[in-house]
């Protein structure tokens, strides 16, 4: 699962187009399908269907040094996608490759998913904020199987960040931070684009031994929270992963967990 990096996109695009026209010309450096998945730039877009097939397609992609994807060619996975999963890939972006410091093209694997279509639970408008002192929006990320990473971490209106590490991360117990009001902002509009109080309760697959997410905000007096066990492969939509991963990179998460 991507869930992700921060870049300074502006920096990196300036690298890249210093080293762009050099390297177009030549062999895309070949880069595996983990390094492909941790340079994706969210949001990532999956296919959904209302049919019965399910998968995963492969595709063999060159990606600029500006992160753009040149080709994409579906090779493996349910054939009736492959047009649609090719026009997919091909609006995906990417933090630029880089090779001793200078950006390269780079070619490998990257996928897309065939989900079932988004499930919704009965409509409920996003409550206007009238007391930002009042707003908590928690991310909470269970133990597996193996060794996932298992924490509770909440961004408070006020830009207070209160985390604490349960299993398998770098810091155990409680810690404190602080974000802008800026992050605080945006992850309260994550939260709007996902019409977060108009989702169901749960996004459960019928498996076991994998972690769960759940993600939750209250605001006013008003609760919800959304539990995703492997959502997506039950029609939970891409905006809840959308944002997950905007709680940890706002939240920066990282410096606790690796």
């Amino acid at each position: 699962m991507n869930r992700r990096w921060t870049i300074c996109w502006t920096a990196l695009a300036a690298l890249a187009s210093r080293s762009a026209a050099a390297q177009d010309a030549t062999a895309p450096l070949a880069v595996s399908p983990r390094e492909v998945n941790d340079h994706r730039i969210p949001p990532i877009r999956e296919i959904h269907t209302a049919g019965s097939t399910r998968g995963t397609i492969t595709l063999h992609v060159v990606i600029s040094p500006l992160g753009i994807v040149e080709t994409a060619t579906a090779v493996d996975g349910p054939s009736e996608f492959f047009l649609e999963a090719e026009k997919l890939e091909r609006d995906r972006k990417f933090a630029p490759f880089l090779k001793k410091g200078a950006a390269v093209r780079a070619a490998g694997q990257d996928y897309i998913m065939v989900l079932p279509l988004e499930q919704w639970g009965t409509h409920s408008p996003f409550p206007a904020v009238k007391n930002m002192a009042t707003l908590r929006m928690t991310l909470t990320r269970s133990m597996c199987l193996g060794a996932c990473p298992a924490y509770t971490v909440e961004i408070r209106g006020d830009g207070t960040v209160q985390f604490e590490g349960q299993a398998h991360v770098r810091v155990m117990g409680k810690r404190s931070d602080r974000v802008s009001s800026d992050a605080v902002a945006e992850l309260l509009a994550a939260f709007r684009r996902a019409d977060f109080f108009s989702l169901k309760e749960q996004y459960a697959a019928a498996i076991t031994d994998f972690p769960s997410f759940t993600v939750s905000i209250e605001v006013d007096g008003q609760r919800k929270s959304v539990r995703d066990y492997l959502g997506l492969s039950v029609g939970m939509p891409e905006a809840v992963a959308d944002l997950e991963e905007a709680f940890d990179r706002l939240a920066g998460t990282d410096k606790w967990l690796r």
